[in-house]
């Protein structure tokens, strides 16, 4: 205690001294890599896939599907083929902002901040219903000032939406206020993902088209038509319109590989790439008996003397607690079992196998292997990709690596 007095004592006889805790080096606990390279490579590859004709929107929504949202708006800011950012909440349409993204950003319904605020950033909004209409005009009447809006019609996802029997009204109140341009039009699939079955697809195009042919039949040129999200855009080139939406596909994820095969049939050499790498470090190695029984709730005993080492990294950090006894990491190239429960910032792997290992190793948890892929990991889990990617805690650093 006398030591760590003295560090502080003196810490404070320099007029500009550096506190005592200054750095967090995040390569202690666990951190998150983005590869620009692999972003890039996506965005290419789609760009060929729908033409170059057509615009590419990325979603970022939910802190960019896991990958951070900061980190991934500038990926797409410094990227010659995306033409849009798509978020839900208008927050992080402000916040991109502010981080210096300049390109259009499009907020898809979660209106958490006024909307004036989108006004004042130069930010498009969806308007789906008659509130978010009245919203609307209110805001360009009081601040005097241009708003650009995207239509969002239902379909068929019963969501958000305009009925696609209220769009005459809608535009009709529309072309009474100059100062509100409708930018765009759009609307999302319920289940292109069906590997088997388009008829209820195939439904909500047709309603889609008619929507787009009572904006012509009003007078409305729009220059922006979107409805293909990730699923549709791999395997169904009748969606695309004018700009797809992409969200899984731009991350290296896709549902099914069946439609990641059909678009390698139209575009050979088409090859979408993870961007996310999630990785620890050991912070401690023991040695047990056969017999010894590990972590919470004893779920596992060593059948045989095994070396083992503490990772650090935990469900608070959005590692799903349902690997515990289930997962497995990737140490030396190496596939390592998850064994016992996964604590709030820690868990146990078996390393008997892998005697080389050593303190403060790094430890992959999520990377582009096999054994610890994504897909890996979501069926381990029986869930999708997305639902692991958004669980990673927005407090685990990111960082882009080239």
């Amino acid at each position: 205690m006398s030591s760590l007095n003295n560090q502080l004592n003196n810490s404070e006889k320099g007029s500009r001294c550096e506190p005592f805790f200054t750095k967090v080096d995040p390569q202690k606990h666990c951190w998150i890599e983005i590869s620009k390279k692999n972003f890039d490579n996506n965005a290419s590859w789609l760009s060929q896939l729908i033409g170059p004709q057509r615009a590419i929107g990325a979603v970022v929504k939910s802190n960019a599907y896991g990958h951070g949202l900061p980190v991934v708006g500038q990926l797409c800011q410094d990227c010659p083929q995306i033409s849009y950012l798509m978020v839900f909440l208008l927050s992080d349409a402000v916040m991109l902002r502010s981080q210096g993204v300049t390109k259009p950003i499009l907020v898809l319904g979660g209106y958490d901040l006024p909307l004036e605020q989108a006004i004042v950033h130069d930010i498009d909004v969806a308007i789906y219903d008659q509130e978010t209409l009245h919203d609307a005009c209110r805001c360009v009447r009081e601040l005097k000032q241009p708003l650009d809006i995207h239509l969002k019609i239902d379909t068929g996802l019963v969501r958000l939406g305009f009925l696609p029997e209220e769009l005459p009204a809608v535009i009709a109140a529309l072309q009474q206020l100059p100062l509100i341009a409708i930018k765009g039009i759009y609307s999302h699939f319920a289940e292109s993902d069906n590997v088997t079955d388009l008829t209820f697809t195939n439904l909500q195009l047709t309603r889609f088209g008619q929507a787009i042919t009572q904006c012509k039949e009003q007078g409305v040129a729009i220059p922006h038509v979107h409805l293909a999200n990730t699923a549709a855009t791999l395997r169904l080139p009748d969606t695309y319109w004018t700009m797809i939406r992409c969200g899984g596909a731009l991350y290296g994820t896709y549902k099914k590989e069946l439609f990641y095969q059909e678009a390698q049939n139209r575009i050979p050499g088409f090859n979408l790439q993870p961007l996310l790498t999630l990785k620890s470090c050991i912070m401690a190695i023991k040695e047990v008996l056969a017999g010894t029984p590990i972590g919470y709730g004893c779920t596992y005993t060593a059948s045989h003397a095994m070396r083992l080492a503490t990772v650090s990294i935990g469900y608070y950090d959005g590692l799903d607690r349902r690997l515990s006894n289930n997962g497995q990491v990737l140490l030396h190239n190496t596939i390592a079992p998850i064994i016992g429960r996964i604590g709030m910032n820690m868990m146990t792997i078996d390393i008997t196998h892998i005697p080389q290992a050593q303190l403060h190793e790094t430890v992959t948890i999520i990377g582009n292997h096999d054994g610890v892929r994504l897909r890996d990991m979501a069926q381990r889990l029986d869930t999708i990709e997305y639902d692991i990617m958004t669980r990673l805690s927005a407090n685990v650093p990111r960082s882009v690596i080239t």
